[in-house]
């Protein structure tokens, strides 16, 4: 019976990362469900769900461990239920940057009770003043029960409030 397996993954950045990652999973029997990996700073990190059998796990763990460059862990885990009682929404909001923008948006999707399933953030300059500006894309979980047209003025209000823009449109499944 096939098990899933967080591995986490932190180190430097260097070409090729990937590639060996892929390739210790692969060699183990193991095969990438799903995965998240990004360049932060000047380190490479990494969150993969790999599935495959129980007996590989030590092996698979032996050889992640001689990738002497990264912090690995591996830790086994459940599958994700299928989230039902929610409608999907992809959340892009943008505009000047400031201190304590993912605060001020997950605790108005928390007070909600939305969840957020995945979510990016990133800070670019505009081409002409060099100001930071910020950048956030989260996919949310957001319950029936909630009134999407109040759900999104409500967001609105907070994104305007903080200079921001933001674009809210149903995921299509």
């Amino acid at each position: 019976m096939s098990e899933h397996f967080l591995v986490n993954a932190l180190g430097p950045d260097k070409t090729g990362l990937v590639e060996e990652l892929s390739e210790v999973v692969l060699e183990n029997g193991f095969s990438i469900a799903d995965s998240r990996m990004a360049i932060l700073g000047d380190h490479f990190s990494v969150l993969m769900l790999v599935t495959g059998e129980k007996k590989g796990e030590e092996g698979l763990k032996k050889s992640l461990s001689g990738l002497k460059t990264l912090e690995i862990t591996v830790r086994q885990v459940k599958p994700r239920h299928v989230v039902s009682g929610v409608f999907l929404y992809s959340i892009k909001i943008m505009g000047s940057d400031a201190r304590g923008i993912v605060h001020s948006i997950t605790n108005y999707l928390r007070s909600k009770g939305v969840n957020v399933a995945a979510m990016e953030t990133w800070v670019t300059h505009a081409p002409h003043s060099g100001t930071e500006v910020f950048n956030m894309h989260l996919t949310a979980e957001v319950p029936h029960r909630n009134n999407i047209r109040e759900f999104k003025e409500g967001l609105v209000e907070i994104c305007d409030g903080l200079n921001l823009d933001v674009d809210m449109e149903p995921v299509q499944g």
